[in-house]
């Protein structure tokens, strides 16, 4: 993956890169099925205009999540206060807990979720995470761990090769139900997650390769079948789910 971001990959990447699959592909990340240009635009190697006029051609559904990122340098222009403030205001006061022992087993890939623990293994070797993955990820911190979303925003911004603040900021506020969301709280479940965008646990074993003789069902749903040999949960998301709508209640 390492070799991906060297220079000039991106117009290899522009013209062998199939834009028409990606309303298909774009949330299977055991799938080739996102461009991987962002650290080139986060960094101005590559124009969002000439990305555009490229991909407007072949995707709407790329155009339209180029949209969305150009939403949230309105939103940032609009309200420079968000990257430390909740654009909700009824969500500014949530007594976060904060755990030191659930955010280090979340940083280290240790949450006992193999779709969170291989997202964040995939971020630690290669800088770069795939962005349902990312959802998924920065849910379960906010909603499960009810850890503050501006620790997950550090987190990413520390090892992120496309980090860009206005984005990062506008994808946590979302994650965590305290930005721009017609839903008044959204829930990741990580194992129903798992189970629909990682089917064969293709993604899961390539990052955590000591589960790879596991079977699929085991490895979507850790909490019922207890995964011999691999770390146990550290929360049950039920239980913590219901706690979380409490706090925000």
């Amino acid at each position: 993956m390492a070799d991906m971001w060297r220079a000039g990959w991106h117009t290899h990447r522009l013209q062998f890169f199939d834009f028409r699959k990606y309303a298909v592909t774009r949330d299977y990340p055991y799938l080739d099925g996102t461009s991987k240009l962002s650290p080139y635009i986060s960094l101005g190697i590559l124009s969002i205009r000439d990305l555009f006029n490229y991909a407007v051609e072949f995707s709407e559904e790329f155009v339209r999540q180029l949209a969305w990122r150009e939403f949230y340098y309105y939103l940032k222009n609009k309200y420079p206060w968000m990257r430390n403030m909740e654009i909700k205001s009824r969500m500014r006061n949530i007594r976060w807990e904060n755990d030191e022992y659930l955010i280090n087993a979340f940083k280290e890939g240790k949450t006992g979720y193999p779709i969170v623990d291989a997202g964040i293994r995939q971020l630690k070797s290669e800088r770069w995470m795939h962005n349902r993955v990312r959802l998924i990820v920065a849910n379960f911190l906010v909603k499960d761990l009810h850890v503050d979303w501006r620790i997950g925003e550090d987190f990413f911004k520390k090892n992120l090769i496309d980090y860009d603040e206005t984005l990062n900021v506008g994808n946590w506020q979302w994650s965590a139900s305290v930005g721009v969301d017609p839903l008044p709280l959204r829930v990741f479940n990580p194992m129903r997650q798992a189970e629909k965008y990682d089917p064969l646990c293709e993604y899961i074993k390539k990052y955590i390769p000591e589960l790879r003789d596991l079977d699929h069902k085991e490895l979507h749903d850790p909490l019922k079948y207890r995964l011999k040999g691999y770390y146990e949960p550290i929360v049950n998301h039920y239980e913590r789910i219901k706690k979380f709508k409490e706090m925000i209640s």
